[in-house]
């Protein structure tokens, strides 16, 4: 059986773990299942090496596609007819102006795409809700283990101790959307008042591939200022992805507001503790311990209505006043992995919990990002 996954969307990585996961779902319920997936061009395509499952990957040019259309080169390579078919239509769906090239590259493509690839058994599309084809199945809880390849020489250097900790101080959005670092300094100064013995590994990225994401919000020799600061606290900033989520990997614990990278924290068995706010909830666990601090936000979460200039003044869940008051969550979350008393069942009842009593909108765990 020989299934396309046509999953171009935006290119945060986040969005390609989303595919990643369906393509899992897909393949735990389909004998003999050989899945193809198409995505963003500007993602981190080399994620996918990571999933034995993908039987291939295939990177599309939203600008080429744009200007181009079916003779856009990216797609030659592309077999062009499947046993069945399975869309990622989320863009058509959207009720704003397509204002980027990327955007609009999106939409054609998604038309294009019904005319140049050709399903024998049946099509399916992921939005408004799942529909899928007779024919195909999909496990809509299925877990992924990524295959990282083997160890670097640089990963037998970095100093570990029992208990470690990594650290995404934010993502690829504006800087209002996540914690300042005077916030993160009051953090790290609970946790080694709680946790004397504790190291703190700081990731993220300043230097990528073309059209890539990067880790914006924070200038890097501000965040060195941290590792000079706390002796356990370690920089590891454009260390190369594997070895970003080695590091991940290799902790006890990832702490971070919500970003599409901290997503890669369950996918390699780590728990997540998430500085909830903003515009999306949490909702990928992975059947692995996790904890989302929630903030007192009744319009919370905002499904992507939230935006702010680059002048305006920090969003109200990530103030500096507002997570001062959250630190005490944290280190409870803290206490709950390092003794191995969070297990993915608790994690899933304290969550229900979390929901019920906070001031927020939400009224169940989301199991889906929309």
């Amino acid at each position: 059986m020989k299934v396309l996954v046509n999953f171009v969307f935006y290119k945060h990585v986040g969005h390609l773990i989303e595919a990643i996961v369906l393509c899992k779902g897909i393949h735990n319920t389909n004998k003999n299942c050989e899945i193809h997936l198409i995505v963003n061009g500007d993602t981190p395509v080399e994620l996918t090496k990571a999933c034995p499952w993908i039987k291939k990957t295939y990177p599309i040019n939203l600008e080429e596609v744009w200007k181009k259309g079916k003779q856009a080169k990216c797609y030659k390579d592309i077999p062009k007819t499947f046993d069945y078919i399975i869309t990622n239509n989320l863009i058509l769906m959207k009720d704003y102006e397509m204002r980027k090239i990327s955007e609009k590259g999106m939409i054609k493509h998604l038309k294009i795409s019904e005319s140049l690839f050709e399903a024998k058994y049946g099509t399916g599309k992921l939005f408004p809700t799942k529909k899928f084809p007779k024919g195909l199945n999909l496990d809509d809880d299925s877990h992924v283990e990524l295959k990282i390849p083997r160890k670097s020489s640089f990963f037998e250097e970095i100093d570990f101790h029992e208990k470690n900790i990594c650290v995404l101080l934010g993502g690829s959005k504006n800087p209002a959307f996540y914690p300042s670092l005077k916030t993160w300094e009051m953090i790290f100064v609970e946790i080694f008042n709680n946790f004397p013995d504790v190291k703190i590994f700081i990731t993220g990225v300043t230097k990528v591939k073309k059209g890539q994401t990067s880790t914006e919000a924070y200038e890097l020799n501000k965040i060195k200022r941290l590792s000079r600061i706390f002796k356990n606290v370690e920089v590891l900033y454009d260390i190369g992805m594997w070895n970003q989520i080695r590091i991940i990997r290799r902790c006890n614990v990832l702490i971070s507001p919500h970003s599409g990278f901290s997503f890669i924290a369950p996918l390699v068995g780590t728990p997540w503790i998430e500085i909830a706010g903003g515009n999306w909830p949490a909702y990928l666990f992975n059947g692995i311990p996790f904890y989302s601090v929630m903030p007192d936000e009744p319009k919370y979460p905002y499904y992507g209505r939230l935006t702010v200039s680059r002048t305006k003044k920090t969003i109200p869940s990530m103030r500096f006043d507002t997570l001062i008051k959250k630190i005490s969550e944290i280190i409870h979350a803290l206490e709950l992995i390092f003794s191995r008393k969070l297990s993915y069942e608790k994690s899933i009842q304290l969550h229900a919990l979390n929901i019920k009593h906070s001031k927020t909108k939400l009224k169940k765990i989301p199991t889906h990002p929309y």
